[in-house]
């Protein structure tokens, strides 16, 4: 099991958003297919399968955004949320907002000052195994955005895959955690 890149396709919401984007990309882990999830159940192990060098990595986010203005995850209760999280439209965890939802897909995302984007959460049943995707699409919103860009491109074509390989591990090793039903 090891991430491959993959193309965000135009039957995908987010394949659909109808502003021309500055960023895409996706990345994709096969599973057998006993394995599969549905896209909420992605989203929580998502959050629970985030590496601690990347949490290293927000935490400076945070405390360097903040002093610029941008909007930060300060003061929310991740762990509540992550409980509470059911995957209707406008719930949220930290920045993560549901912005749209289908069969197999769960769209979440941001507007700010200095970018607007969009993650989706694509869970696709293939011959012989599951398909976990996180589609990424972005717009910057001046230079502000590109600047801010500029460094964390090349850190979330490293963290997305990264992360995409602990959800596999994390799935194959508790299947039947109840946060992954949903």
């Amino acid at each position: 099991m090891k991430p491959y890149e993959c193309a965000i396709t135009a039957d995908e919401l987010i394949g659909q958003l109808p502003q021309a984007l500055h960023y895409e990309d996706a990345f994709a882990i096969q599973v057998p297919l006993e394995y599969k999830i549905g896209p909420v159940g992605m989203m929580k192990l998502f959050f629970d399968s985030i590496p601690t060098w990347t949490k290293v990595l927000l935490g400076i986010r945070e405390a360097v955004v903040g002093l610029i203005g941008l909007k930060t995850a300060k003061g929310i209760d991740m762990a509540q949320e992550l409980a509470d999280f059911a995957g209707q439209e406008g719930q949220s965890i930290g920045f993560f907002k549901v912005l749209g939802r289908g069969a197999d897909e769960l769209m979440v995302g941001e507007s700010d000052k200095h970018l607007d984007f969009w993650l989706s959460f694509i869970g696709t049943s293939k011959e012989g195994f599951f398909e976990m995707k996180l589609a990424t699409a972005v717009v910057f919103n001046g230079w502000l955005g590109r600047w801010y860009f500029a460094p964390v491109k090349p850190l979330h074509r490293l963290i997305v895959p990264a992360v995409l390989q602990r959800m596999a591990k994390n799935l194959m090793n508790d299947p039947k955690n109840p946060a992954y039903q949903l």
